[in-house]
């Protein structure tokens, strides 16, 4: 049976389509969205996703992903729902961005001590789609404070490319812990997400971001796919030197941007993949100038139509906008953005579109100001604290859900704890009049 809830349909506002780009602008499209060139269509030939072989594993870091306890990241306990962007001016608050420079180490993260008020919530937008899911029976863990697992970090090499891996300090269940093979955005690093990822590993689960080559005007969206592959498949066989056993069963697929647009093509590649988790997907080219073609092939709806295993989209308000600062396209254009990913699933698999009220691309990171890179995409300007406590909550119900079969999150996907993170305006209810763009 397909349940479906009936705030199902996503409305974003329209945006400027692809154009001539200067400098400023180029830079401001590669940084993240990319454009909907439409010079042909291949489409993505799973057959062809290219897995290396050898697993190099034990390799420290390289400088510049530089392996740091995470910075603590206390929410602002702001539970009430913000008014509109207009009202809310200047409100915006950092989680701050773990520190840069100390080498690769092993380090306990630190206490999250997020409002729980502010974070009983969490799911989706309105949109929603459980093939044969349930609410479960009995209370669904608070999973918007840390979890019982203290925390600690290793950076490795895997065929070639950097990964750095958040995992449970303790000693792993003989099955091992289910695991998650993360790929950061264009032009990012892998640590730049350690808030959020340390979040879901200290509810038991080893989570690995991985890099991957990562040129402005020699990107592939093929070596993100690849680079989890390998990352999957080497946590699979326990050949990441001193990260513990995963059970080679479960493990998802994860990412942001470019990354998350990765983790959909990894997943139609690799069947050993159980379920994929995104945010902020973009379907276009981040290069500068971009077109769609063999190395950016358009997923939606025509590949995302192959999709077989539950699916998870996190959206984002202001990614339709365009940031005043360099004036070029959105970071997320609409049709190239995660309602459209959301919009080509199947309904006959689980599948979930989760839009963060009044939030921009770049706040999925731990520093969303960070540096020239992310002032190329529009922000939201309320209270961030609460919309990442939802996005934290979100994505360990989902994994829980879907790595450990775990009924009681179902409400945090799109029950009633989804409904509270709505009405707290930390979620669009998929219906309102979307907030101003800045």
């Amino acid at each position: 049976m397909i349940t479906a809830r009936s705030r199902g349909a996503v409305r974003v506002r329209s945006s400027r389509g692809a154009r001539a780009l200067g400098p400023l602008a180029a830079l401001a499209l590669f940084a993240c969205g990319g454009t909907d060139g439409t010079t042909d269509q291949p489409t993505f030939d799973a057959s062809q996703h290219d897995t290396a072989s050898v697993v190099d594993s034990g390799a420290p870091e390289d400088s510049r992903v530089a392996d740091t306890a995470t910075a603590s990241d206390t929410a602002s306990g702001d539970s009430s729902a913000p008014g509109d962007a207009a009202t809310s001016a200047d409100s915006t608050a950092t989680d701050g961005a773990p520190g840069d420079g100390a080498a690769p180490t092993d380090s306990t993260a630190p206490s999250d001590s997020a409002a729980a008020d502010a974070a009983d919530a969490s799911a989706s937008d309105g949109a929603g789609s459980d093939a044969g899911g349930v609410d479960g029976g009995g209370t669904a863990p608070d999973y918007s404070v840390l979890g019982a697992h203290a925390t600690a970090i290793k950076g490795a090499t895997v065929s070639g490319n950097t990964v750095h891996c958040i995992y449970p300090s303790d000693a792993a269940p003989s099955a091992g812990f289910p695991g998650v093979a993360f790929a950061h955005g264009f032009q990012l690093n892998p640590p730049d997400y350690d808030q959020l990822l340390t979040h879901i590993a200290s509810w038991g689960f080893v989570v690995c971001s991985t890099d991957y080559p990562n040129s402005l005007f020699s990107f592939d969206h093929r070596n993100v796919a690849t680079a989890l592959t390998n990352t999957r498949a080497a946590m699979a066989a326990g050949t990441i030197a001193g990260v513990p056993k995963v059970d080679a069963t479960h493990i998802a697929a994860a990412g942001h941007s470019a990354g998350g647009k990765g983790a959909v093509m990894a997943v139609l590649a690799d069947a050993a993949f159980v379920a994929a988790l995104t945010f902020d997907p973009v379907d276009g080219n981040p290069s500068p100038g971009g077109t769609i073609d063999a190395a950016h092939p358009k997923l939606a709806p025509t590949e995302t139509a192959k999709l077989t295993i539950p699916m998870g989209y996190f959206g984002a308000t202001q990614s339709h906008c365009t940031a005043s600062t360099f004036g070029a396209t959105p970071c997320a254009p609409t049709g190239l953005d995660a309602a459209a990913f959301f919009a080509g699933t199947p309904t006959t698999i689980s599948k979930y579109l989760w839009t963060v009220w009044d939030f921009g691309h770049m706040q999925f990171l731990d520093n969303p100001s960070c540096a020239l890179t992310c002032t190329a995409c529009s922000a939201g300007k309320s209270p961030i604290d609460p919309r990442k406590t939802a996005v934290k909550a979100t994505s360990v119900a989902f994994l829980q859900r879907y790595l450990r079969s775990d009924a009681t999150a179902q409400t945090w996907l799109d029950g009633a704890k989804r409904d509270a993170n709505v009405t707290a305006k930390n979620l669009w209810d998929g219906t309102s009049t979307l907030p101003v763009c800045n």
